[in-house]
């Protein structure tokens, strides 16, 4: 023999079961939330990344392109040179 619940009376314990689960769950997310904001800090640790190493200058004597712009960087201390040609130009996409 099945027992079968009317469909109202099946509605009815669906807003029951949902109801205590949320009576349950909302003070477990509050009590989650107090002990999460009550903890202290941790403190910062911050050190150096940069080197102070001083390298001595060097006079980069490169084939640098006519028009445009082009830079020398070593791997490591970074941009070394560089060539800008400060002329404006059209973008190609907007050109069309």
């Amino acid at each position: 023999m099945i027992l079968r619940i009317p469909r109202s009376q099946s509605i009815h314990l669906r807003r029951i079961y949902f109801l205590l689960a949320a009576l349950i769950a909302l003070p477990l997310v509050v009590a989650l939330a107090a002990v999460q904001l009550r903890r202290p800090v941790p403190p910062i640790a911050m050190h150096d990344t940069l080197r102070t190493e001083a390298f001595p200058a060097v006079n980069v004597d490169f084939p640098w392109p006519a028009t445009g712009a082009a830079a020398l960087g070593v791997d490591g201390i970074g941009q070394v040179a560089a060539f800008h040609d400060e002329r404006q130009r059209r973008s190609p996409a907007s050109s069309r």
